[in-house]
């Protein structure tokens, strides 16, 4: 088993050995890459909007692999307000 928990984005190369109790052995080379995940960076709360006037605002995120699919995951967006 190869567990743990990664502190970096990386792409590794290794082999791994296994040795039975006979002493015969097996080697096999892996490739492994640690991807890190995509932070949110716009800062909350949001700008106010007015009812009846247009509404603009940018979300940034850093990290991870563009480009980005943005979705709602919780809640709903105010009546007229759309995200894209």
């Amino acid at each position: 088993m190869l567990s743990g928990t990664p502190t970096a984005a990386v792409t590794a190369s290794f082999t791994v050995k296994v040795t039975g109790a006979n002493s015969l052995f097996s080697t096999k080379a892996f490739g492994l890459m640690i991807e890190e995940a995509p932070t949110i960076t716009t800062p909350t709360p949001l700008t106010s909007g007015v009812v009846g006037t247009a509404y603009s605002q940018t979300l940034a995120a850093t990290g991870g692999t563009t480009p980005y699919a943005w979705t709602i995951a919780a809640g709903t967006l105010p009546a007229g307000l759309t995200l894209s």
